[in-house]
């Protein structure tokens, strides 16, 4: 039996046997045209949304990067993570540099002892890897200054306020957006994170965006993609440690069953462990070529 929702109407009365029986066959290209769906058009609640988020993240990115380049190391702990990140750069400029250039050693050789010897600062030694990267990237970039280590804190804290909004958007509306994202703009917290070159702001930024593709997930490929963001928030600041606690409570408010979240459980946390993975395996292949140096 035909389903009705793919029955194709009686066509006209005048229309010849003929002519009826080929509708019945197959559908014209014109009751095709007739019968496709509009395009999509943007809707005014969807323009008015980001023209709202417009002048949040420009105040936003104005109170973080307003003095940046002359502002002083102000704690510590900043003075060390630019250590580590000086490190890794030092290092990938040194390696680089020995594995295309001529020598009388073989490359692996070459990139072990230019790397022994000469790198700035420190190795990373505070179990916050993900930072120490981020901040040697930056510094490839913009050269080994605390500018570009905090320059990496202030589009984290940015990058923030748009996940913040946007989670509130998804979640409650622009009743809850704009005031949760303008909030956390002029926190007084989050700017001190965010003009430093510490490991809360860019952490915070992947748990957030880990929050939102979460809450958004409707395929084992978002689910998975979650659970990564989680990890590179966890490399960047391990005291983010809780944030298996939060996927738990989140499956508990809904409750999908019990395999369902098992399922769901074991994709999140294969995503979480492969940014681990990834930079341990990176840190034994360079040691492995030490070795063989």
């Amino acid at each position: 039996m035909m389903n009705s929702a793919f029955r194709i109407p009686p066509l006209p009365l005048g229309v010849d046997k003929t002519a009826r029986s080929a509708g019945e066959g197959c559908v014209s290209s014109r009751t095709l045209k007739s019968r496709s769906p509009p395009s999509p058009q943007p809707s005014p609640r969807g323009r008015g949304s980001a023209l709202a988020l417009l002048p949040i993240i420009a105040l936003a990115a104005v109170v973080r990067l307003w003095g940046l380049g002359g502002q002083p190391i102000l704690y510590f702990d900043s003075g060390v993570y630019l250590g580590e990140g000086a490190f890794l750069a030092s290092a990938a400029q040194r390696a680089a540099a020995a594995l295309i250039g001529p020598g009388p050693a073989n490359p692996l050789e070459r990139v072990a002892l230019a790397t022994q010897d000469g790198t700035d600062a420190h190795p990373p030694d505070i179990a916050k890897p993900g930072h120490a990267i981020l901040l040697a990237v930056s510094m490839l970039l913009l050269g080994k200054t605390a500018l570009a280590g905090a320059l990496v804190s202030a589009l984290a804290g940015v990058g923030t306020v748009a996940a913040t909004y946007a989670i509130g958007l998804r979640g409650w509306g622009p009743r809850v957006a704009i005031p949760a994202a303008l909030l956390l703009a002029v926190s007084g917290q989050h700017l001190v994170y965010s003009r430093e070159p510490l490991v809360e702001a860019d952490g915070l930024l992947f748990a957030t965006l880990a929050a939102l593709v979460y809450l958004q997930a409707r395929s084992a490929r978002s689910l998975l993609a979650a659970g990564v963001l989680w990890g590179l928030a966890f490399t960047c600041n391990n005291r983010l440690s809780y944030l298996p606690a939060v996927f738990l409570m989140a499956e508990l408010a809904w409750w999908p069953g019990v395999w369902s979240v098992i399922r769901r459980g074991f994709l999140v946390a294969t995503g979480f462990v492969a940014p681990l993975a990834l930079i341990e395996g990176a840190y034994v292949v360079a040691r492995a070529i030490g070795g063989v140096a």
